[in-house]
């Protein structure tokens, strides 16, 4: 059985950058879970922000760019990873989402 996870809070409290670190965490764990993975928003506005979100993110870690360092530093504790092999890794799960 699946998960279930649901984010309320007020706009500008970060709800779109904790979503995005869920979801960056969830595809380093499992590369294909995108494929049985629905997130919803209440708009098309916010969905598309949120589609744009990972995909930026996914493509700045690949890069190593330092928009996304936060990121970097989170995924690479949390998996024991190097700067090199977060980078990697981010390339490849774009690929496969792409």
């Amino acid at each position: 059985m699946s998960n279930l996870h649901v984010y309320k809070a007020s706009a500008g409290s970060g709800k779109t950058y904790q979503l995005t670190w869920y979801y960056l965490e969830m595809l380093f764990s499992d590369p294909y879970a995108f494929k049985s993975t629905l997130a919803v928003t209440f708009t098309n506005k916010a969905a598309g922000e949120m589609k744009d979100r990972i995909l930026y993110s996914l493509y700045s870690l690949s890069k190593g760019y330092n928009d996304t360092e936060a990121y970097q530093q989170s995924l690479t504790e949390k998996f024991s990873l190097t700067k090199e092999e977060v980078k990697s890794k981010a390339f490849m799960i774009l690929s496969l989402v792409l």
